[in-house]
């Protein structure tokens, strides 16, 4: 329970205390190994050690087209799960790490929820970033698709690198290729 696993936002409960005794000691043990600080808005941020890189990537549930497209926040206004990205977002703020990598679904820059990806890019920004995604020839952002980079996966995702100005250090995103290997292949 100090590592807040399985914790339910919405119902303010965790689903950890119903694991069986072997499953709750594997849990434990994993997230201690790779220093899982569990549910992000359990967590008070100035207590965690400083960091160099932050993987945001925050619920895709409530963006994605396969679930119900609230967004941050429902009808109510309450925070969604993909919400949760403001618990990452302030996070940022205060630890401010050299790094960020963001992952998310396409649907982030679809025309529905366009204007939360760029309020996610400005306000991390405002903190002192340089925000670099893929672009189209239009200058806009494009979705990359795993397959052309080698992995033998259909799996489109926009993906941020946000780099702390004072970081000399620039970002450009590989290009695409056919590695001519097949989910088949692997198989």
């Amino acid at each position: 329970m100090d590592r807040n696993i399985g914790y339910d936002f919405k119902t303010g409960k965790s689903k950890i205390p119903r694991l069986k005794k072997d499953k709750l000691i594997k849990c434990y043990q994993i997230c201690v190994a790779t220093n899982n600080y569990g549910d992000i808005s359990k967590i008070n941020y100035k207590d965690i050690e400083d960091f160099d890189l932050f993987n945001f990537s925050f619920p895709c549930t409530d963006l994605s087209v396969a679930g119900k497209q609230e967004g941050m926040s429902d009808k109510d206004g309450n925070k969604t799960r993909s919400g949760l990205c403001k618990d990452g977002i302030e996070l940022i703020k205060v630890k401010k790490p050299k790094f960020i990598m963001i992952e998310n679904v396409k649907n982030l820059i679809g025309k529905k929820f366009i204007k939360d990806f760029y309020d996610i890019t400005n306000e991390i920004e405002s903190f002192g970033y340089k925000c670099h995604y893929p672009t189209n020839d239009k200058g806009q952002p494009k979705v990359l698709n795993a397959k052309n980079f080698g992995i033998p996966q259909n799996r489109e995702r926009i993906y941020v690198i946000c780099i702390r100005n004072d970081v000399n250090l620039d970002f450009d995103f590989p290009k695409e290729f056919d590695s001519n290997l097949r989910l088949k292949d692997i198989l």
